[in-house]
């Protein structure tokens, strides 16, 4: 898989290196077992798809859109007192092969720096978007330590490997990139579609100033924790008297209901939190008791943990699929079979990811196997990365969505977006080729509903911007769809887009502080899927969206290229039955809530009209330092609720310290039946992966390795 890890900071270069003011400790990022600073001074890393081993942050992941806030990546916050003209950056890391990587990088898009190695062994400097490129004569180790510095002053760049000066080179950083919120924190990055980051960070720290390896400094502090946080001064940190308790910080309510069950298991489960993809399928087997499906992080057997009726004794059997392959979906039948769909990554720029479709029975034997061609004119597959994929069953056929990038394009890129496709369950041969669902799709959900249709939904980021609802239809070559929900975007800062093009300004956003233009290029979607929910009129579509104080999403005023302005909070829309016929948004949309109209400037300055109709805000959080909402799960209960459970954190990005997991159940109407309970923080919901009823038990599954590996259940009893 492609990762990049490519740290981001807005940064710049003052003073000869050598009479450059002490340096001074702005941040400390241990990276044990969280992103946490250790000076407590600033946000946490938000960490996508990011492990922690014993030994440090672990970013075996697939490079993906980091434009998006999406995928596997290590992404930090703007750094309280950075100074632009005169910082140092320094990381430990650890590869496991001699390949070209980049390690970390200063600026997201600019990449006025970057730290990386060689296919050779060499450690080099890349500067100024690659127009100044140097090698040292300096080799790194594979499966050893290594302390990475970069320092930048008096339009100096100075490389450190562990003690030693590896490179000094001069560079002027380009001032129109240092102007812009690019530069504004560190994160993973790449070398476009090639290079990749494969192995473990720790200790990434950050200063005003020169730091070189012969700096004397004060001791570290250390704190208590995995995440090196120093003790605050409040008695106690993890019960904070709440700004607002009433309703964004409701106290915990009955949690007993709740109980959490480990079971050891054969292999290494995944303990990703951020993951697009689901890690957990949890699905019912004939018999009416939970299965679920995971893949060893190892040796990348696929595992299935069959448990009881009383949720014990789990026995695991393994799935056939072809070697070194990824999960990417899996779903059953009523009959005990199981189907799969798994890719071979693949192994050069030039080559394809390869999918195999795959069919087993209960006992795990193989009943299938297909390759899918990868061309152009096929799945169009040249790279799935780290996107998300979903199977459902119905009526001997099996459908799926999937997001991936394509084969490149006559423009020369390799574009990314949704497909939908619909496989014989016989023999997992492709039936129906739906194409493209939605451009530069972040997520995707899909399941059956009484009928034994398939009904998802997926988001794109602008062809359509919003959640795109689908229905299936065998008979026709496309899926029939409607855009339900629509989100703000991030206007260019500048006149002149990057294809060379100059737009006027777009006073209607823009304020003295802040200049925008007509035209975008935005790969955020603003937004987190949460279920479609069957009632006996329409469907519940559960999202978290981030409307303004009144309650409206379209407004572009409000975008950030990353940080969150409006906290971001738990919604819905209520749609019709037959929403694929309906003429109009105002005819599809059945709940009565907040109308709006607006648009956005596209790439090539177009206008783009938006529209939301009937959407309702089921929380109020206004702070988005202290609340977000994200990882929604849904069910359908059996007397015509439905059950949301969530979480929120003080960034929206998966904060361990201040992730709260909630539950509220709703009406058909999508009316509060049951407000929001605050629930044990260790139930843990991690992103993607889905709640399963089985019986009168709610079950959602996470993966365990810090005291042997395990599978935790965690469960709701229902009355």
């Amino acid at each position: 898989m492609k990762i990049l890890l490519y740290c981001l900071l807005l940064l710049g270069g003052v003073g000869q290196a050598s009479f450059a003011p002490a340096p001074v400790l702005l941040a400390r990022y241990p990276l044990k077992t969280n992103g946490t600073d250790a000076l407590g001074k600033n946000s946490s890393l938000r960490l996508f798809g990011i492990d922690f081993d014993k030994i440090g942050a672990n970013c075996q992941g697939a490079y993906d859109d980091f434009e998006a806030g999406k995928g596997v990546m290590i992404l930090a916050p703007p750094i309280e007192g950075m100074n632009m003209q005169n910082f140092s950056v320094r990381v430990d890391f650890q590869v496991s092969k001699t390949a070209l990587m980049p390690v970390f990088a200063i600026d997201r898009s600019c990449r006025h720096l970057m730290f990386y190695l060689t296919q050779s062994g060499k450690v080099a400097l890349w500067a100024v978007n690659g127009d100044i490129k140097k090698e040292s004569t300096l080799t790194y180790k594979t499966n050893t330590w290594h302390t990475a510095t970069l320092v930048y002053a008096n339009k100096t760049a100075i490389l450190y490997l562990d003690k030693t000066e590896a490179l000094r080179v001069p560079v002027t950083l380009s001032a129109s990139c240092l102007r812009t919120q690019n530069a504004n924190d560190i994160s993973t990055t790449n070398f476009s579609n090639g290079g990749v980051f494969q192995g473990y960070w720790r200790d990434l720290r950050v200063y005003r100033g020169v730091w070189t390896p012969q700096t004397k400094e004060a001791p570290l502090p250390t704190g208590t924790g995995g995440g090196d946080k120093p003790k605050p001064d409040n008695p106690k940190p993890d019960n904070p008297k709440p700004d607002n308790p009433k309703p964004d910080n409701p106290k915990p309510n009955n949690p007993t209901a709740w109980r959490s069950l480990d079971f050891p298991v054969v292999g290494k489960p995944s303990t990703g939190f951020e993951n697009l993809r689901r890690q957990f399928y949890s699905l019912q087997n004939k018999a009416g008791n939970l299965e679920v499906a995971w893949q060893d992080q190892d040796n990348k057997k696929v595992y299935l943990s069959r448990f009881d009726a009383n949720l014990q004794k789990p026995q695991q059997i393994t799935l056939p699929t072809p070697s070194n392959t990824e999960l990417l979906a899996v779903t059953n039948d009523n009959e005990d079979n199981y189907y799969y769909a798994v890719y071979k990554k693949k192994t050069t720029d030039a080559g394809n990811d390869i999918l195999t479709m795959c069919k087993a029975d209960k006992n795990g034997k193989q009943l299938a196997q297909q390759v899918q061609s990868s061309a152009q004119k096929d799945l169009d597959l040249w790279d799935i990365g780290s996107y998300a994929g979903v199977l459902a069953y119905s009526k001997g056929k099996v459908a799926m969505f999937m997001a991936r990038r394509m084969n490149k394009s006559s423009d020369g890129l390799n574009h990314q977006g949704g497909i939908g496709a619909l496989f014989d369950a016989s023999n997992m041969k492709l039936l129906q080729n739906y194409g493209q669902t939605s451009g530069h799709s972040f997520d995707n959900f899909l399941m059956v509903n009484k009928n034994g249709e398939f009904i998802g939904m997926d988001l794109g980021d602008n062809y359509p911007r919003g959640i795109n609802m689908h229905k299936f239809d065998e008979n026709s070559t496309y899926i029939k769809h409607k855009l339900v929900y629509t989100f703000k975007t991030y206007h260019g800062t500048t006149p002149q887009s990057p294809a060379g093009a100059t737009y006027p300004k777009y006073g209607e956003i823009s304020t003295p502080q802040q200049a925008f233009y007509k035209w975008s290029n935005d790969n955020g979607t603003y937004t987190e899927l949460g279920g479609i929910v069957e009632v006996n009129d329409g469907y519940l579509v559960i999202f978290a969206g981030e409307p303004d104080a009144t309650g409206k999403s379209i407004n572009n005023a409000r975008a950030t290229a990353y940080e969150t302005i409006d906290a971001r909070n738990l919604g819905f829309v209520k749609v019709r039955k037959d929403f694929e016929n309906a003429q109009t948004l105002k005819e599809a949309i059945l709940s009565k809530g907040a109308s709006e109209v607006g648009g956005f400037y596209t790439f090539g300055g177009d206008w783009s009209k938006q529209a939301n109709e009937g959407v309702v805000w089921l929380t109020k959080h206004k702070n988005p330092k202290t609340e977000n909402v994200m990882h929604i799960k849904t069910i359908g209960l059996p007397n015509g609720n439905t059950l949301v459970l969530y979480a929120t954190d003080k960034s929206g990005w998966g904060e361990a310290e201040a992730y709260q997991p909630y539950m509220m159940t709703l009406d058909a109407n999508g009316k509060i039946s049951s407000p929001a309970t605050a629930l044990d923080k260790k139930i843990a919901f991690n992103r993607r992966d889905e709640a399963l009823l089985v019986g009168k038990r709610v079950v959602v599954v996470q993966g365990i390795t810090e005291a042997g590996n395990a599978l935790r259940l965690h469960i709701l009893e229902l009355k």
